[in-house]
């Protein structure tokens, strides 16, 4: 349209749509996210209960036609062990470890493919020679060895209760025998691996232990003869850990100390004999002489022979010669004292010279085997360090001898590795399905898919069920509901139409809708002169129509004149909803052919008059004059307190966007539960386009039962509490 707008037109319909109504971000109450959740639930309660009962009945069919299973559970008492050949115990096998990753080790050990195989094989080779088809479920061709394995590692599952040492083998087969005999040979291949794993440590240990004796006896024998060797070599000989050198040394050291001791008392005997027989001494005091048996022998002679002496000297005259011969006999007896006494005195100078000889020969003997043990202690370093490796080699071959001792021992006597704790029985009642367990868990993921799928539906659904709906999704306010007849109406009245009931059923809440919107019209208009409203809609079935004709009668029937426009000219329906045959209509006034007067017609259920339109060919100047429709429309506020122009769908036909331009108010019908939200919003905008923005919009074909069950944010949510005031 290149013409420019009329001067009637409201500026303040011009401006945007108002930002205020639009929704704030704000955190929404638990309360009420529970309340709109199970809104959601009762909305769309039919595509729940397909969803829930289809994935229950699946799970259900499910369990009835799985096969069943049978667990068996066996319990293996085991001893974690860890390979430790030198440990700080001296154990050479295996030995336990309290870590809880030696035992979780054991499991994998017991899942391992070698003891599945050979209790596979040990089963088929004696009581269940089947036991491979069964595992596998019963194929056409004989499984692989592969298939099998994989086959019994899925159905066998091995738990530790805890952190305690037992370990809980379960097997799970569609044979109660099956799952017993396998969980139970399972145990016993497990506790046959162990064994074997713990000889042939014992074995490869004693193998090694073997060897490594066998090289260190040869290094102690080395060492031993070097020492030896370089003993002979230096003269380092020893008896009881002490060398010849030290003990003739410690000899001769004893030999010189008696020589020195024996010239010493021998120079003090010639020393006291000499001073004796200096100082006037016949020699007969001297303590060797004293002691000498030949001087003792000739005293005793010359006491006899001096007392015949005397006897004679008494008797005879000193020249008598008995008297003479006694004398001579004293003399000679003297003589050979004092002989004696000097053979005396001259032996003890002879034991001093022999003393002191032996003295010297014993301080050069030592002497010398002084130089040897100082020649010998230089050797002794290099001795020693021989010494050390020898006795450290010796310590070693020792330790591995006590060790190899050991290994033969522990091999035999050492703990058990594992041992069975309880066999597995043969189960009664099958483990699986678990009907009960399945039913809940069926409910449970029937609940949360159908949950999801109406959470998804409720999420990607552009469809408006509530004023709040509206007024948060459009950013125009909700004007009324315009309810359905059949959900606010009694049996009988359910086949009325609409235009009909809010005529005869005053009372009702579909007559009350309308006077609730005839007031906001009212309320809204800018003076107390005619007031010219448009109806409009995004596209056909909205209600629009129906809406304009309810909302005339009720204005008319309320004391208003009231002109009902029919401004769909593609497809009028004013007309015939009301029972009237029109041979004049809107074009025809527009176009200048016909008078007003002739064209318009009166409801006489209502007294509201209307100005139909006849569906026929029309010409572009008929529709879109300027003069003609500001004519129109100055005539008819002169005559008429409210003008109702029902238009045709804004977002299909030019003219209703013409027509609105010539409005005050204008009024978006939407269906409810049935409009997209992206519909009215373009639809808005094609009237923004022209300067024109609704005052509001109402919801019409609205089910009030369902608004009452689940649109609980809806102004009219809790209607029923008023249902005694409508009739």
């Amino acid at each position: 349209m290149s013409e420019q707008l009329p001067v009637e037109v409201n500026r303040a319909a011009q401006l945007p749509v108002a930002p205020q109504l639009m929704p704030t971000a704000m955190a929404i109450p638990l309360e009420d996210r529970i309340r709109h959740a199970g809104a959601a639930l009762r909305r769309r309660w039919i595509y729940f209960a397909v969803i829930f009962v289809t994935i229950l009945g699946a799970v259900v069919l499910y369990t009835l036609l799985s096969t069943k299973q049978y667990t068996a559970d066996a319990t293996v008492l085991v001893n974690s062990r860890i390979l430790n050949i030198t440990p700080k115990d001296d154990a050479v096998i295996p030995d336990s470890s309290a870590e809880d990753r030696a035992v979780n080790s054991e499991i994998q050990v017991l899942q391992s493919n070698e003891v599945v195989r050979r209790a596979v094989q040990a089963l088929k080779a004696g009581p269940l020679p089947q036991v491979e088809q069964v595992m596998t479920g019963m194929p056409p061709t004989p499984p692989t060895p592969a298939a099998v394995l994989n086959a019994v590692k899925g159905h066998t599952r091995v738990t530790r209760p805890g952190n305690t040492n037992v370990l809980n083998v379960s097997v799970t087969a569609p044979d109660p025998v099956v799952a017993a005999s396998l969980a139970n040979e399972l145990a016993q291949q497990y506790i046959l691996s162990k064994s074997d794993v713990r000889l042939t440590a014992a074995r490869s240990a004693d193998a090694g232990l073997r060897r490594e004796l066998d090289v260190l006896r040869g290094r102690v024998e080395n060492a031993e003869q070097a020492v030896a060797a370089y003993r002979r070599q230096n003269g380092l000989l020893s008896v009881e850990g002490v060398t010849l050198t030290e003990r003739d040394q410690s000899l001769f050291r004893q030999q010189q100390a008696t020589a020195e001791m024996t010239l010493a008392e021998e120079r003090a005997r010639f020393g006291t004999a000499r001073s004796q027989l200096s100082h006037g001494s016949a020699g007969d005091d001297v303590g060797e002489a004293l002691n000498s048996p030949v001087v003792n022998s000739l005293r005793s002679q010359r006491a006899v022979a001096s007392a015949n002496l005397a006897q004679l000297n008494a008797r005879y005259q000193p020249e008598h010669p008995s008297v003479v011969k006694a004398r001579q006999e004293v003399a000679d007896i003297d003589s050979a004292i004092r002989a004696e006494i000097a053979r005396v005195v001259s032996n003890l100078k002879a034991r001093v010279d022999v003393a002191s000889q032996r003295a010297n020969v014993a301080s050069g003997i030592l002497g010398g085997a002084r130089g040897a043990l100082a020649s010998n202690a230089d050797a002794a370093v290099r001795l020693n360090e021989l010494e050390r490796r020898a006795d450290a080699l010796r310590t070693n071959y020792a330790g591995m001898l006590a060790r190899q001792t050991a290994l033969a021992s522990q091999s035999v006597v050492a703990d058990i590795d594992a041992r069975m704790l309880s066999n597995a029985l043969v189960p009664t009642r099958p483990s699986a399905p678990n009907k009960a367990l399945n039913l809940v868990l069926g409910s449970m993921l029937a609940f949360v898919l159908a949950g999801g799928a109406v959470a998804l539906l409720q999420l990607f659904d552009q469809r408006m069920i509530s004023s709040r709906d509206v007024e948060t999704q459009i950013g125009l306010p909700h004007l009324v509901n315009m309810p359905t007849v059949a959900s606010i109406a009694t049996r009988t009245d359910r086949r009325m139409p609409p235009a009909d009931y809010v005529v005869d059923r005053p009372m009702s809440l579909l007559a009350e809708s309308m006077r609730s919107l005839l007031l906001s019209i009212e309320r809204n208009a800018s003076d107390d002169g005619p007031r010219i409203v448009g109806i409009a809609s995004a596209r056909p079935g909205e209600g629009k129509t129906t809406l304009s004709v309810c909302l005339a009668r009720v204005a008319a029937i309320s004391g208003r004149r009231v002109l009902l426009i029919d401004g769909d000219i593609r497809r009028p329906q004013v007309a015939t909803m009301l029972g009237l045959t029109p041979k004049v209509g809107l074009i025809d006034v527009l176009s200048g052919e016909w008078p007003l007067k002739d064209a318009v017609m009166q409801d006489e259920r209502s007294g509201a008059w209307i100005l139909p339109t006849i569906a026929k060919p029309f010409q572009h100047a008929q529709i879109n004059s300027e003069e003609a429709l500001r004519s129109l429309m100055s005539r008819l506020v002169e005559f008429f307190d409210l003008v109702i122009i029902d238009t045709a769908p804004s977002m299909m036909a030019v003219e209703s966007r013409l027509l609105m331009s010539h409005v005050e108010q204008t009024i978006m019908a939407m269906r409810w539960k049935h409009s997209r939200i992206s519909m009215v919003r373009n639809a808005i905008q094609r009237l923004a386009s022209i300067g024109v923005r609704p005052v509001g919009i109402v919801s019409t074909q609205v089910d009030m039962k369902a608004v009452a069950a689940y649109a609980i944010d809806d102004v009219d949510h809790e209607y029923r509490r008023w249902e005694g005031f409508y009739g």
